[in-house]
């Protein structure tokens, strides 16, 4: 009897072991099999997929925020700026338009319309074209993912770095959302 409640706890002491080693490892690999799941949606065109790994609301503000600033450092050192004297008028129009591009394209169905733009009406040929293209795309995602860096920020904030050839780097912010799924929150553009 006191051989089998061993045998029983060994048991039990494994099985435990190897869940929490499960629930782990699988929480450790989510923001990976996010990223996977995210790449598989953009070469598939597939936009509610893509749509799952992404924080609209907190893209949005970032863009906002990182696109009027970029837009503006760059009208204030042009010297064909400075001397025109709409300057003023150009500048303070910038902030309406970059808001305006962004709230119309980075949303879902912009998501959608820019994935699956129309493509019906198309020709033997031209559907060769589009799998030629899917397939050109495809390389050059999987060039660009040689070039970059993966890793954790913290338990709750994940990035991924990629390197232009000319050595600027762009960064994609993940945020954890609940216990293992993963939402891109911010995109940190490279500075011109």
């Amino acid at each position: 009897m006191n051989l089998v409640d061993r045998k029983t706890k060994r048991i039990a002491l494994a099985l435990a072991i190897g869940s929490v080693t499960a629930v782990g490892g699988f929480y450790l690999a989510s923001p990976f099999l996010a990223i996977h799941e995210l790449r598989s949606g953009f070469l598939s065109k597939n936009a509610d997929q893509v749509n799952q790994y992404i924080d609209y609301p907190s893209l949005q503000s970032d863009l906002k925020a990182q696109l009027g600033s970029m837009m503006l450092k760059t009208m204030q050192s042009d010297p064909e700026m400075a001397a025109n004297p709409f300057s003023g008028f150009a500048m303070a129009m910038i902030t309406p338009m970059v808001n305006s591009m962004v709230d119309t394209y980075v949303t879902p169905s912009g998501m959608k319309a820019i994935l699956e733009a129309p493509s019906t009406q198309q020709s033997d040929a031209s559907q060769d074209q589009t799998a030629q293209n899917l397939v050109e795309r495809k390389r050059e995602f999987d060039k660009a993912l040689q070039k970059t860096a993966m890793g954790y920020d913290g338990l709750d904030k994940f990035q991924l770095t990629a390197t232009a050839d000319d050595g600027k780097k762009t960064k994609l912010v993940f945020n954890r959302q609940g216990f293992a799924e993963w939402k891109l929150k911010s995109v940190i553009l490279p500075q011109p």
